[in-house]
């Protein structure tokens, strides 16, 4: 079964769920950005709240996705990577990953399509057990007639203006007394680690 869907940066559980049940997954890149999308941002859980980190870009307005720049102009990069260590420097999983996904971060992407796609794929292994059961293909712009006919379009259907309804199976955060939902891929893995596959499916 084939998914198409955009890149989204440190995807929801919502976003790895959806995934998780097709075997070749089409990444669009023509679609045009939407501000306070998860295209550029994602959520995780701190001593004291949900906290979103957000990468910004350089002039989104009627641009395509993939065309999209980051705006270097803030430490953005620093930012994320001081509240990931603060928010899970004690969860039990997290010396596996956060090397990883800091030496993505830390890097100069020109474009925002690249860094998400990028992220994506490591925080993919590492769900699947570094068993690649999925195929993603980068750089697709259009649906051909062939591929149309067996293809699900979920673009832009998890949208960060709107509640989701996705609640998916509790597990222990390293904050709070309840349980925040569908919060960033990384909330699982640094708490869940070689167990995360069977909180998505």
């Amino acid at each position: 079964m084939k998914l198409l869907i955009e890149p989204q940066y440190l995807p929801c559980l919502e976003y790895f769920h959806l995934l998780l049940n097709y075997s070749d997954v089409y990444l669009d890149g023509a679609l045009r950005f939407q501000k306070q999308s998860y295209l550029n941002r994602t959520y995780i859980l701190t001593s004291t709240q949900k906290l979103a980190l957000i990468v910004p870009v350089k002039h989104p307005l009627n641009k395509p996705f993939k065309d999209i720049k980051i705006d270097y102009s803030l430490p953005w990069q620093k930012i994320h990577i001081r509240s990931i260590q603060s928010a899970y420097g004690k969860a039990p999983f997290f010396e596996f990953y956060f090397e990883s996904i800091q030496n993505i971060i830390s890097k100069r992407h020109d474009y925002l399509y690249d860094l998400n796609f990028e992220l994506l794929n490591v925080c993919l292994n590492f769900v699947m057990n570094d068993v690649n059961k999925i195929v993603i293909h980068k750089g697709y712009t259009e649906v051909t007639t062939a591929i149309a006919k067996d293809i699900k379009d979920y673009r832009m259907s998890i949208n960060a203006k709107k509640a989701s309804q996705f609640k998916g199976v509790e597990y222990k955060q390293v904050f709070g007394r309840d349980f925040e939902p569908n919060l960033s891929i990384i909330d699982l893995l640094f708490c869940e680690g070689n167990n995360s596959l069977s909180y998505l499916v």
